[in-house]
Protein backbone atom coordinates (compact mmCIF):
# COMPACT_ATOMS: atom_id res chain seq x y z
CA UNK A 1 0.00 0.00 0.00
CA UNK A 2 3.29 2.30 0.70
CA UNK A 3 4.58 1.75 -2.93
CA UNK A 4 0.86 2.60 -4.15
CA UNK A 5 0.69 5.92 -2.27
CA UNK A 6 4.36 6.92 -3.41
CA UNK A 7 3.42 6.11 -7.20
CA UNK A 8 0.22 8.16 -7.08
CA UNK A 9 1.41 11.84 -7.44
CA UNK A 10 3.07 10.76 -10.54
CA UNK A 11 0.67 8.44 -11.77
CA UNK A 12 -2.08 11.49 -12.16
CA UNK A 13 0.55 12.62 -14.96
CA UNK A 14 0.82 9.52 -16.63
CA UNK A 15 -1.09 8.45 -19.96
CA UNK A 16 -3.26 6.44 -18.49
CA UNK A 17 -7.15 6.53 -19.86
CA UNK A 18 -9.16 9.33 -19.33
CA UNK A 19 -12.49 10.69 -19.85
CA UNK A 20 -14.46 7.77 -22.24
CA UNK A 21 -11.25 5.69 -22.42
CA UNK A 22 -8.81 8.41 -24.55
CA UNK A 23 -5.47 9.96 -23.17
CA UNK A 24 -6.08 12.46 -20.25
CA UNK A 25 -7.64 15.12 -21.47
CA UNK A 26 -6.69 17.49 -18.31
CA UNK A 27 -4.81 21.28 -18.63
CA UNK A 28 -3.40 21.51 -15.04
CA UNK A 29 -2.99 18.68 -12.45
CA UNK A 30 -3.29 19.56 -8.52
CA UNK A 31 -0.38 17.88 -6.77
CA UNK A 32 -2.59 16.01 -4.49
CA UNK A 33 -1.25 15.63 -0.59
CA UNK A 34 1.71 17.65 -1.64
CA UNK A 35 1.27 21.17 0.36
CA UNK A 36 4.24 23.91 0.21
CA UNK A 37 4.39 25.44 3.43
CA UNK A 38 2.41 28.48 4.36
CA UNK A 39 3.63 31.87 3.96
CA UNK A 40 5.00 33.54 7.18
CA UNK A 41 4.53 30.11 9.29
CA UNK A 42 0.92 29.63 7.99
CA UNK A 43 -0.82 26.45 7.53
CA UNK A 44 0.24 24.34 4.13
CA UNK A 45 -1.02 25.84 1.03
CA UNK A 46 -3.71 23.33 -0.74
CA UNK A 47 -5.10 23.40 -4.22
CA UNK A 48 -8.41 24.50 -5.14
CA UNK A 49 -8.90 20.97 -5.97
CA UNK A 50 -8.28 19.73 -2.96
CA UNK A 51 -10.50 22.27 -1.12
CA UNK A 52 -13.34 21.41 -2.62
CA UNK A 53 -13.18 17.70 -2.42
CA UNK A 54 -12.73 18.36 1.63
CA UNK A 55 -14.91 20.99 2.20
CA UNK A 56 -17.70 19.09 0.43
CA UNK A 57 -17.41 15.72 2.08
CA UNK A 58 -15.73 14.07 -0.70
CA UNK A 59 -12.63 12.79 1.96
CA UNK A 60 -12.57 10.38 4.09
CA UNK A 61 -11.16 12.30 7.22
CA UNK A 62 -8.54 10.27 9.47
CA UNK A 63 -9.44 10.44 13.46
CA UNK A 64 -5.84 11.59 14.36
CA UNK A 65 -4.30 14.83 13.47
CA UNK A 66 -2.89 13.41 10.11
CA UNK A 67 -3.53 15.18 7.07
CA UNK A 68 -5.12 13.77 3.91
CA UNK A 69 -2.72 11.64 1.72
CA UNK A 70 -2.60 11.47 -1.79
CA UNK A 71 -4.23 8.17 -1.79
CA UNK A 72 -7.25 9.88 0.23
CA UNK A 73 -7.24 12.79 -1.98
CA UNK A 74 -7.49 9.76 -5.23
CA UNK A 75 -10.35 8.14 -3.60
CA UNK A 76 -12.25 11.54 -2.68
CA UNK A 77 -12.14 12.33 -6.80
CA UNK A 78 -13.53 9.01 -7.81
CA UNK A 79 -16.94 9.88 -5.16
CA UNK A 80 -16.87 13.24 -7.18
CA UNK A 81 -17.04 12.38 -10.52
CA UNK A 82 -19.91 9.41 -9.31
CA UNK A 83 -22.02 11.90 -7.91
CA UNK A 84 -22.01 14.00 -10.70
CA UNK A 85 -22.34 11.36 -13.46
CA UNK A 86 -18.99 11.76 -14.67
CA UNK A 87 -16.51 9.04 -16.50
CA UNK A 88 -14.58 7.89 -13.21
CA UNK A 89 -11.12 8.16 -14.56
CA UNK A 90 -9.83 8.91 -10.93
CA UNK A 91 -7.88 12.03 -12.80
CA UNK A 92 -8.53 15.44 -12.60
CA UNK A 93 -9.14 15.87 -16.46
CA UNK A 94 -11.33 18.59 -18.48
CA UNK A 95 -15.11 17.48 -17.72
CA UNK A 96 -13.84 17.17 -13.56
CA UNK A 97 -12.20 20.72 -13.56
CA UNK A 98 -15.45 22.47 -15.71
CA UNK A 99 -17.80 20.80 -12.89
CA UNK A 100 -16.15 22.03 -10.04
CA UNK A 101 -15.83 25.64 -11.50
CA UNK A 102 -19.63 25.89 -11.96
CA UNK A 103 -21.40 28.17 -9.52
CA UNK A 104 -22.49 25.74 -6.08
CA UNK A 105 -24.48 26.17 -2.77
CA UNK A 106 -21.47 26.08 0.55
CA UNK A 107 -23.43 23.12 1.96
CA UNK A 108 -21.95 19.78 1.83
CA UNK A 109 -22.58 16.79 -0.58
CA UNK A 110 -21.37 14.19 1.49
CA UNK A 111 -20.80 13.57 4.98
CA UNK A 112 -17.06 11.96 5.32
CA UNK A 113 -17.36 10.21 2.28
CA UNK A 114 -20.68 8.74 2.73
CA UNK A 115 -24.13 9.49 1.55
CA UNK A 116 -25.75 12.50 4.68
CA UNK A 117 -27.95 11.35 6.61
CA UNK A 118 -31.38 12.82 6.84
CA UNK A 119 -32.01 15.84 9.09
CA UNK A 120 -33.21 14.45 12.63
CA UNK A 121 -36.95 15.31 13.54
CA UNK A 122 -35.75 16.99 16.40
CA UNK A 123 -34.12 19.63 14.02
CA UNK A 124 -36.97 20.34 12.22
CA UNK A 125 -39.81 22.63 11.93
CA UNK A 126 -42.76 22.16 14.51
CA UNK A 127 -44.99 24.54 12.39
CA UNK A 128 -46.48 24.63 9.48
CA UNK A 129 -46.84 28.63 8.91
CA UNK A 130 -43.28 29.94 8.61
CA UNK A 131 -42.54 33.70 8.36
CA UNK A 132 -39.73 34.93 5.83
CA UNK A 133 -37.65 38.41 5.16
CA UNK A 134 -34.98 39.72 3.10
CA UNK A 135 -32.38 42.04 4.46
CA UNK A 136 -30.03 43.65 1.66
CA UNK A 137 -29.99 43.64 -2.32
CA UNK A 138 -27.76 42.56 -5.09
CA UNK A 139 -25.46 45.18 -6.85
CA UNK A 140 -26.58 44.82 -9.83
CA UNK A 141 -30.34 44.02 -9.99
CA UNK A 142 -33.21 46.11 -9.03
CA UNK A 143 -34.36 45.75 -5.81
CA UNK A 144 -37.63 45.26 -6.92
CA UNK A 145 -37.46 42.18 -9.17
CA UNK A 146 -35.20 40.88 -6.04
CA UNK A 147 -37.31 40.77 -3.94
CA UNK A 148 -39.78 39.16 -6.83
CA UNK A 149 -37.97 36.73 -7.29
CA UNK A 150 -37.63 35.77 -3.79
CA UNK A 151 -41.75 36.18 -3.05
CA UNK A 152 -41.86 33.59 -5.98
CA UNK A 153 -39.88 31.23 -4.27
CA UNK A 154 -41.52 31.05 -1.57
CA UNK A 155 -45.12 30.62 -3.18
CA UNK A 156 -43.24 27.64 -5.39
CA UNK A 157 -42.95 25.66 -1.87
CA UNK A 158 -46.25 26.92 -1.11
CA UNK A 159 -48.23 23.75 -0.37
CA UNK A 160 -45.70 21.36 -0.50
CA UNK A 161 -45.71 18.88 2.95
CA UNK A 162 -48.28 21.40 4.18
CA UNK A 163 -46.24 24.39 4.35
CA UNK A 164 -46.89 28.01 4.23
CA UNK A 165 -44.86 30.99 4.04
CA UNK A 166 -45.64 34.36 5.22
CA UNK A 167 -43.13 37.50 4.77
CA UNK A 168 -42.69 39.69 7.05
CA UNK A 169 -41.50 43.25 7.04
CA UNK A 170 -37.95 44.10 6.55
CA UNK A 171 -37.48 45.86 9.89
CA UNK A 172 -38.45 42.91 11.09
CA UNK A 173 -36.06 40.07 9.54
CA UNK A 174 -34.35 39.53 13.11
CA UNK A 175 -37.29 37.66 14.28
CA UNK A 176 -38.66 35.97 10.99
CA UNK A 177 -37.81 32.11 10.50
CA UNK A 178 -36.41 32.26 7.71
CA UNK A 179 -34.00 35.34 6.93
CA UNK A 180 -33.54 36.20 3.19
CA UNK A 181 -29.98 38.65 2.97
CA UNK A 182 -28.13 39.81 0.23
CA UNK A 183 -24.46 40.29 1.83
CA UNK A 184 -20.64 39.53 0.61
CA UNK A 185 -20.09 36.07 1.12
CA UNK A 186 -16.87 35.93 3.61
CA UNK A 187 -14.72 32.79 4.18
CA UNK A 188 -16.40 30.76 1.39
CA UNK A 189 -15.54 27.08 1.56
CA UNK A 190 -14.35 27.50 -1.84
CA UNK A 191 -14.47 30.03 -5.07
CA UNK A 192 -16.94 29.30 -6.84
CA UNK A 193 -19.71 29.10 -4.38
CA UNK A 194 -22.92 31.82 -4.28
CA UNK A 195 -24.81 30.40 -1.52
CA UNK A 196 -25.67 29.12 1.91
CA UNK A 197 -27.86 28.03 4.09
CA UNK A 198 -28.73 27.61 7.81
CA UNK A 199 -30.93 25.78 9.89
CA UNK A 200 -34.05 24.18 9.94
CA UNK A 201 -35.48 26.39 12.75
CA UNK A 202 -34.68 29.05 12.45
CA UNK A 203 -32.95 29.92 9.15
CA UNK A 204 -30.88 32.11 7.06
CA UNK A 205 -30.07 31.57 3.77
CA UNK A 206 -27.24 34.26 2.23
CA UNK A 207 -26.83 34.83 -0.94
CA UNK A 208 -23.61 36.50 -2.51
CA UNK A 209 -25.10 40.71 -3.56
CA UNK A 210 -21.52 40.28 -5.16
CA UNK A 211 -22.54 37.88 -7.97
CA UNK A 212 -24.44 39.01 -11.34
CA UNK A 213 -28.06 38.31 -10.33
CA UNK A 214 -31.01 38.28 -12.76
CA UNK A 215 -34.59 37.02 -13.00
CA UNK A 216 -37.07 37.83 -15.20
CA UNK A 217 -34.91 38.66 -18.38
CA UNK A 218 -31.68 36.67 -18.15
CA UNK A 219 -28.59 37.25 -20.19
CA UNK A 220 -25.60 34.40 -20.75
CA UNK A 221 -23.80 35.10 -17.14
CA UNK A 222 -26.32 35.98 -15.23
CA UNK A 223 -26.86 33.57 -12.36
CA UNK A 224 -30.81 32.53 -12.11
CA UNK A 225 -32.10 34.03 -8.49
CA UNK A 226 -34.92 32.06 -8.65
CA UNK A 227 -33.06 28.62 -8.82
CA UNK A 228 -30.66 29.59 -6.39
CA UNK A 229 -33.38 31.02 -3.57
CA UNK A 230 -35.69 27.74 -4.38
CA UNK A 231 -32.65 25.58 -3.90
CA UNK A 232 -31.69 27.30 -0.55
CA UNK A 233 -35.68 27.15 0.65
CA UNK A 234 -35.17 23.47 0.44
CA UNK A 235 -31.93 23.50 2.85
CA UNK A 236 -34.80 25.67 5.41
CA UNK A 237 -37.01 23.55 5.28
CA UNK A 238 -34.40 20.08 6.05
CA UNK A 239 -33.65 18.61 2.41
CA UNK A 240 -30.06 17.72 1.56
CA UNK A 241 -28.02 17.84 -1.64
CA UNK A 242 -28.44 14.62 -4.17
CA UNK A 243 -26.85 13.84 -7.56
CA UNK A 244 -30.16 13.91 -9.19
CA UNK A 245 -30.09 16.26 -12.03
CA UNK A 246 -33.51 16.81 -12.25
CA UNK A 247 -34.10 17.86 -8.08
CA UNK A 248 -33.85 21.52 -7.07
CA UNK A 249 -31.55 20.38 -4.52
CA UNK A 250 -28.32 19.34 -7.33
CA UNK A 251 -25.69 21.35 -5.38
CA UNK A 252 -24.58 22.94 -8.66
CA UNK A 253 -26.01 25.85 -10.37
CA UNK A 254 -25.45 26.80 -14.26
CA UNK A 255 -26.51 30.24 -15.50
CA UNK A 256 -29.12 31.60 -17.14
CA UNK A 257 -30.55 28.34 -19.75
CA UNK A 258 -31.06 26.34 -16.80
CA UNK A 259 -34.36 26.81 -14.64
CA UNK A 260 -34.46 30.18 -16.02
CA UNK A 261 -38.61 29.34 -15.14
CA UNK A 262 -39.49 27.13 -12.73
CA UNK A 263 -43.39 26.50 -12.26
CA UNK A 264 -43.18 23.29 -9.48
CA UNK A 265 -41.43 21.37 -7.38
CA UNK A 266 -40.04 18.33 -9.00
CA UNK A 267 -41.72 15.34 -7.77
CA UNK A 268 -38.32 13.70 -6.13
CA UNK A 269 -38.31 17.02 -3.80
CA UNK A 270 -41.80 16.80 -3.15
CA UNK A 271 -41.40 13.09 -2.02
CA UNK A 272 -38.52 13.43 0.03
CA UNK A 273 -39.96 16.75 1.99
CA UNK A 274 -43.24 14.73 2.47
CA UNK A 275 -41.24 11.94 4.02
CA UNK A 276 -39.31 14.22 6.41
CA UNK A 277 -42.64 15.63 7.75
CA UNK A 278 -45.71 13.80 6.82
CA UNK A 279 -45.85 10.25 8.40
CA UNK A 280 -48.47 8.70 5.74
CA UNK A 281 -46.36 9.10 2.52
CA UNK A 282 -47.53 6.27 0.47
CA UNK A 283 -45.49 2.71 -0.12
CA UNK A 284 -45.20 3.41 -4.18
CA UNK A 285 -43.03 7.16 -3.21
CA UNK A 286 -40.33 5.43 -1.47
CA UNK A 287 -37.82 2.68 -2.07
CA UNK A 288 -39.58 -1.15 -0.84
CA UNK A 289 -37.71 -2.90 1.96
CA UNK A 290 -35.84 -5.70 0.89
CA UNK A 291 -35.06 -8.31 3.83
CA UNK A 292 -31.31 -9.06 3.88
CA UNK A 293 -29.51 -12.07 5.54
CA UNK A 294 -26.67 -12.00 7.88
CA UNK A 295 -23.30 -13.39 6.55
CA UNK A 296 -20.41 -14.97 8.42
CA UNK A 297 -19.28 -11.43 9.53
CA UNK A 298 -22.48 -10.75 11.38
CA UNK A 299 -25.51 -8.67 11.15
CA UNK A 300 -25.87 -6.22 8.18
CA UNK A 301 -24.57 -2.78 8.71
CA UNK A 302 -27.21 -0.56 7.75
CA UNK A 303 -24.98 1.83 7.05
CA UNK A 304 -25.74 5.70 6.30
CA UNK A 305 -29.50 7.28 4.67
CA UNK A 306 -28.67 7.13 0.86
CA UNK A 307 -30.97 8.56 -1.16
CA UNK A 308 -32.61 6.42 -3.55
CA UNK A 309 -31.86 8.25 -6.77
CA UNK A 310 -31.84 6.90 -10.19
CA UNK A 311 -28.89 9.48 -11.61
CA UNK A 312 -30.56 8.74 -15.30
CA UNK A 313 -30.88 12.31 -16.24
CA UNK A 314 -34.65 11.55 -15.68
CA UNK A 315 -35.26 8.06 -16.10
CA UNK A 316 -38.53 6.49 -14.64
CA UNK A 317 -37.39 4.85 -11.94
CA UNK A 318 -39.13 1.57 -13.00
CA UNK A 319 -37.30 1.35 -16.49
CA UNK A 320 -34.16 3.08 -16.29
CA UNK A 321 -32.10 3.86 -19.06
CA UNK A 322 -28.41 4.66 -18.11
CA UNK A 323 -26.55 1.86 -16.17
CA UNK A 324 -23.22 2.03 -14.40
CA UNK A 325 -22.91 -2.09 -14.11
CA UNK A 326 -24.88 -5.43 -15.08
CA UNK A 327 -24.07 -8.76 -13.51
CA UNK A 328 -26.08 -12.06 -14.05
CA UNK A 329 -26.41 -15.09 -11.12
CA UNK A 330 -27.86 -17.14 -13.97
CA UNK A 331 -29.43 -16.96 -17.71
CA UNK A 332 -32.37 -15.27 -16.72
CA UNK A 333 -31.80 -12.90 -13.17
CA UNK A 334 -29.25 -10.61 -13.56
CA UNK A 335 -28.71 -7.16 -11.15
CA UNK A 336 -28.48 -3.57 -13.04
CA UNK A 337 -27.07 -0.81 -10.99
CA UNK A 338 -27.36 2.82 -12.04
CA UNK A 339 -26.58 5.54 -8.99
CA UNK A 340 -26.75 4.48 -5.62
CA UNK A 341 -29.23 1.67 -6.00
CA UNK A 342 -29.76 -1.65 -7.59
CA UNK A 343 -32.86 -3.83 -9.68
CA UNK A 344 -33.46 -7.16 -10.23
CA UNK A 345 -33.93 -8.12 -14.04
CA UNK A 346 -35.57 -11.31 -14.83
CA UNK A 347 -35.54 -12.49 -18.46
CA UNK A 348 -34.68 -9.14 -19.57
CA UNK A 349 -37.57 -7.66 -17.41
CA UNK A 350 -36.90 -4.88 -14.62
CA UNK A 351 -39.13 -6.63 -11.49
CA UNK A 352 -40.64 -4.06 -9.28
CA UNK A 353 -38.45 -0.25 -8.12
CA UNK A 354 -34.96 -0.21 -7.15
CA UNK A 355 -33.55 -0.41 -3.34
CA UNK A 356 -30.28 0.97 -2.44
CA UNK A 357 -27.18 -1.23 -3.10
CA UNK A 358 -26.67 -1.70 0.78
CA UNK A 359 -30.15 -2.61 1.20
CA UNK A 360 -29.42 -5.71 -0.96
CA UNK A 361 -25.29 -6.53 -0.46
CA UNK A 362 -25.48 -6.77 3.41
CA UNK A 363 -21.97 -4.45 4.21
CA UNK A 364 -21.97 -3.49 0.85
CA UNK A 365 -20.68 0.19 -0.69
CA UNK A 366 -23.27 2.43 -1.50
CA UNK A 367 -21.86 2.65 -5.11
CA UNK A 368 -19.78 0.42 -7.55
CA UNK A 369 -17.72 0.98 -10.16
CA UNK A 370 -18.13 -2.36 -11.61
CA UNK A 371 -19.47 -5.66 -10.85
CA UNK A 372 -19.08 -9.47 -11.83
CA UNK A 373 -19.67 -13.08 -11.56
CA UNK A 374 -17.51 -15.95 -11.46
CA UNK A 375 -18.04 -19.51 -10.32
CA UNK A 376 -21.15 -18.40 -8.35
CA UNK A 377 -19.00 -15.15 -6.32
CA UNK A 378 -20.63 -12.00 -7.00
CA UNK A 379 -17.95 -9.32 -6.94
CA UNK A 380 -18.92 -5.71 -6.44
CA UNK A 381 -15.97 -3.27 -6.87
CA UNK A 382 -16.16 0.20 -5.20
CA UNK A 383 -13.21 2.73 -5.47
CA UNK A 384 -10.34 0.52 -4.75
CA UNK A 385 -12.50 -2.10 -2.47
CA UNK A 386 -13.94 -5.96 -3.48
CA UNK A 387 -17.03 -6.91 -1.96
CA UNK A 388 -17.95 -10.97 -2.30
CA UNK A 389 -20.87 -12.18 -2.20
CA UNK A 390 -22.93 -15.82 -2.77
CA UNK A 391 -26.27 -15.81 -4.16
CA UNK A 392 -28.19 -18.16 -2.06
CA UNK A 393 -31.81 -18.63 -2.80
CA UNK A 394 -32.36 -15.54 -3.92
CA UNK A 395 -30.26 -13.74 -1.39
CA UNK A 396 -26.78 -12.13 -1.29
CA UNK A 397 -24.43 -13.70 1.58
CA UNK A 398 -21.58 -12.30 2.48
CA UNK A 399 -18.57 -14.38 0.99
CA UNK A 400 -15.94 -15.03 4.01
CA UNK A 401 -12.41 -13.23 2.91
CA UNK A 402 -14.04 -10.34 1.74
CA UNK A 403 -14.08 -7.03 1.01
CA UNK A 404 -10.97 -7.13 0.59
CA UNK A 405 -8.85 -4.55 -1.44
CA UNK A 406 -7.15 -4.51 -5.21
CA UNK A 407 -3.46 -5.73 -5.39
CA UNK A 408 -1.10 -3.18 -5.27
CA UNK A 409 -0.16 -4.46 -9.02
CA UNK A 410 -3.48 -2.49 -10.16
CA UNK A 411 -2.62 0.55 -10.41
CA UNK A 412 -5.91 1.47 -12.14
CA UNK A 413 -9.37 1.71 -11.03
CA UNK A 414 -11.70 -0.90 -12.52
CA UNK A 415 -14.52 0.54 -14.31
CA UNK A 416 -15.99 -2.52 -16.48
CA UNK A 417 -15.87 -6.38 -15.84
CA UNK A 418 -16.59 -9.29 -17.18
CA UNK A 419 -16.21 -12.85 -16.58
CA UNK A 420 -13.42 -15.43 -18.28
CA UNK A 421 -13.87 -19.31 -18.74
CA UNK A 422 -10.91 -20.21 -16.37
CA UNK A 423 -12.57 -18.83 -13.37
CA UNK A 424 -10.68 -15.39 -13.71
CA UNK A 425 -12.21 -12.05 -14.37
CA UNK A 426 -10.64 -9.38 -16.68
CA UNK A 427 -10.97 -5.59 -15.44
CA UNK A 428 -11.13 -2.87 -17.92
CA UNK A 429 -10.07 0.91 -16.75
CA UNK A 430 -10.14 2.96 -20.45
CA UNK A 431 -7.57 1.52 -22.65
CA UNK A 432 -5.94 -0.61 -19.75
CA UNK A 433 -6.98 -4.32 -18.42
CA UNK A 434 -5.95 -6.67 -15.97
CA UNK A 435 -7.00 -10.34 -15.75
CA UNK A 436 -7.64 -10.90 -12.42
CA UNK A 437 -8.66 -13.81 -10.01
CA UNK A 438 -10.59 -12.31 -7.39
CA UNK A 439 -10.50 -15.46 -5.23
CA UNK A 440 -6.70 -15.22 -4.56
CA UNK A 441 -6.71 -11.89 -5.83
CA UNK A 442 -3.66 -11.78 -7.65
CA UNK A 443 -3.38 -10.26 -11.23
CA UNK A 444 -2.38 -12.44 -14.09
CA UNK A 445 -1.41 -10.03 -17.24
CA UNK A 446 -2.03 -6.39 -17.64
CA UNK A 447 -1.63 -5.12 -20.89
CA UNK A 448 -3.95 -2.62 -23.70
CA UNK A 449 -7.77 -3.49 -23.79
CA UNK A 450 -7.67 -2.99 -27.36
CA UNK A 451 -4.63 -5.05 -28.28
CA UNK A 452 -6.32 -8.06 -26.58
CA UNK A 453 -9.91 -7.15 -26.96
CA UNK A 454 -10.70 -5.26 -29.86
CA UNK A 455 -14.21 -3.83 -30.62
CA UNK A 456 -15.05 -3.77 -26.88
CA UNK A 457 -17.29 -0.92 -26.52
CA UNK A 458 -15.60 2.46 -26.11
CA UNK A 459 -17.07 3.07 -22.64
CA UNK A 460 -17.62 -0.76 -21.88
CA UNK A 461 -19.18 -1.09 -18.44
CA UNK A 462 -20.06 -4.92 -17.72
CA UNK A 463 -19.89 -8.16 -19.91
CA UNK A 464 -22.35 -10.84 -19.55
CA UNK A 465 -21.88 -14.48 -20.92
CA UNK A 466 -24.94 -14.69 -23.48
CA UNK A 467 -25.32 -18.65 -21.86
CA UNK A 468 -24.50 -19.02 -18.75
CA UNK A 469 -20.39 -21.15 -18.45
CA UNK A 470 -19.96 -20.09 -21.82
CA UNK A 471 -17.63 -17.13 -22.58
CA UNK A 472 -17.47 -16.93 -26.13
CA UNK A 473 -19.96 -14.69 -26.57
CA UNK A 474 -21.11 -11.74 -24.49
CA UNK A 475 -23.61 -9.27 -23.92
CA UNK A 476 -21.45 -6.51 -23.75
CA UNK A 477 -22.83 -2.46 -22.17
CA UNK A 478 -22.02 0.84 -22.27
CA UNK A 479 -23.50 3.54 -20.48
CA UNK A 480 -27.02 4.00 -22.42
CA UNK A 481 -26.28 0.50 -25.12
CA UNK A 482 -26.02 -3.06 -25.40
CA UNK A 483 -23.84 -5.12 -28.28
CA UNK A 484 -23.17 -8.91 -28.79
CA UNK A 485 -19.40 -9.13 -28.65
CA UNK A 486 -17.85 -12.87 -30.05
CA UNK A 487 -14.33 -13.44 -27.95
CA UNK A 488 -12.54 -15.57 -30.62
CA UNK A 489 -13.47 -13.73 -33.56
CA UNK A 490 -13.57 -10.63 -31.63
CA UNK A 491 -16.58 -9.29 -33.96
CA UNK A 492 -18.97 -6.98 -32.53
CA UNK A 493 -23.22 -6.62 -33.64
CA UNK A 494 -24.60 -2.80 -33.88
CA UNK A 495 -25.65 -1.32 -30.35
CA UNK A 496 -28.63 -1.76 -29.12
CA UNK A 497 -30.38 0.92 -27.02
CA UNK A 498 -30.96 -0.55 -23.08
CA UNK A 499 -34.75 0.95 -23.45
CA UNK A 500 -35.21 -1.29 -26.42
CA UNK A 501 -33.28 -4.25 -25.00
CA UNK A 502 -34.87 -4.06 -21.36
CA UNK A 503 -38.71 -4.20 -20.63
CA UNK A 504 -39.48 -1.54 -18.47
CA UNK A 505 -41.99 -3.00 -14.78
CA UNK A 506 -44.70 -0.83 -16.15
CA UNK A 507 -44.74 -2.38 -19.71
CA UNK A 508 -44.36 -6.29 -18.39
CA UNK A 509 -47.31 -5.13 -15.91
CA UNK A 510 -49.88 -4.08 -18.72
CA UNK A 511 -48.65 -6.97 -21.05
CA UNK A 512 -49.53 -10.10 -18.41
CA UNK A 513 -53.33 -8.54 -18.43
CA UNK A 514 -53.59 -10.23 -21.68
CA UNK A 515 -51.34 -12.64 -21.98
CA UNK A 516 -52.16 -16.42 -21.85
CA UNK A 517 -50.05 -19.23 -19.77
Amino acid sequence: MKILLLVLPTLCQAALPGTAGSVPTHRFVPQFGVHPPGINGGPPQTSEAEAYLNNFGYITKKDGPEPPTAFDFQMGLLRFQMYHGLYRSGLYDVETEEKMSLHRCENPDMDNGAALRDVKPKGLWKKKVLTWSIQGNPANMDAKEAHAAVAEAFQTWEGVADFRFVQQQDQLGGQSDILVAFEPLRNKQHPTVISRSGGPAPSKITLDSTQRWGHKFLVPGDLPLLRVVTHSIGHSLGLQHTPELDSLMNPLFKSYQLFSKLEHIPTEDNVSLRKLYVPDVPEASVAPEIPVTEGPAGPVDEGLSIPVTSQTHGDDRNCPQHVDSVTSVSDSVWYFFRGYNVWQVKNQQFVGEPVRIKELFPGGPDFVNATVTSNGLTVLFADRNLYGYEYDAGRFVKAQGFPRELHERVLFFPQAAFPLTNGSVVLLSGNVFATYDVVANQPHILNDKNRMFPNLPEDVRSGIPIHNQDFTKYHMFDETTVSQWDSITHESTSAQPLNEFFKCASQSATTSKTRRF
